[in-house]
């Protein structure tokens, strides 16, 4: 899917970016004094972001509007991660339940074989595809800032003993229900009282 590429690589770009940010502040406090050489490092950066806007947009203008005004209705998601959601899960028709989706994200906790209890059993499978694994976890870290369902949702599972991480995975897998839910369904997400889940 070529939309699917272009998105790919405005994700690798902006991650691209980010190492490099880090490099430049690393160097600032290790060589302050050589601002020739802080500058040939920062260079860079103006033509990445430049490319990752332009990238983005060619996405956006192809995206389906109709589906990305649903899945924008749910807290958490901006236009940016409605497209990847787009992208990445193409045919919502083949998911047979939230589940399945959930799962395709690679965010259905991992079966252990073991004698180790599954309330202690944390880790994900990882599998399937890794940029929208991020972009749900990015719309769940946003989300509980701003949704209450959510927030109460978060805080519930930080106090039956998650941690942070793995409370925020939760709250992940909460909102791709939405999304399988909302975009099978038809009409955008209602807050309260209505609920989607």
């Amino acid at each position: 899917d070529p939309l699917k590429s272009i998105n790919r690589t405005a994700f690798k770009i902006q991650r691209l970016m980010t190492m490099l940010s880090a490099i430049n502040q690393r160097f600032e406090r290790v060589f302050p004094e050589d601002q020739e050489m802080l500058n040939e490092l920062a260079k860079p950066l103006p033509l990445l972001a430049a490319t990752v806007k332009s990238l983005r947009s060619r996405v956006n203008d192809r995206a389906d509007k109709t589906i990305r005004q649903l899945l924008v209705s749910i807290p958490g998601i901006g236009p940016t991660i409605a497209n990847t959601l787009i992208t990445e899960i193409g045919d919502i028709k083949r998911f047979s339940s939230g589940k399945s989706l959930v799962a395709y994200a690679g965010l259905d906790p991992k079966v252990k074989q073991s004698g180790v209890s599954l309330k202690h059993n944390t880790k994900i499978t990882k599998r399937g595809s890794p940029y929208l694994r991020k972009s749900v976890y990015i719309s769940a870290y946003i989300a509980k800032r701003h949704d209450p369902e959510l927030k109460e949702y978060f805080d519930k599972k930080i106090n039956e003993g998650k941690r942070y991480k793995e409370a925020t995975v939760a709250t992940a897998r909460k909102i791709l229900y939405r999304v399988y839910a909302v975009w099978k369904r038809g009409p955008p997400y209602i807050k309260y009282p209505q609920k989607m889940l």
